[in-house]
């Protein structure tokens, strides 16, 4: 996001009829939406085996219950 703003600064000092702060909204979303799918494969693989640690431990749970009656 910095980059994008010093991008914008020294491209309206270059050219003054570009509008900055319309521009630098469209290019802040752009490279958000270019960085959801990476945050989205990183953030599987921490979900993933989140539910696996949390499915074993409910098993291992039913297990305790079933032989304590």
């Amino acid at each position: 996001m910095l980059v994008i703003d010093l991008a914008l600064v020294f491209s309206s000092r270059i050219a003054k009829q570009i509008q900055t702060m319309e521009f630098a909204a469209i290019l802040k979303a752009l490279a958000v939406l270019a960085m959801v799918p990476l945050y989205a494969i990183f953030l599987q693989q921490y979900v993933v085996s989140d539910w696996r640690e949390l499915l074993a431990f409910a098993e291992t749970l039913t297990r305790i219950e079933r032989h304590g009656r």
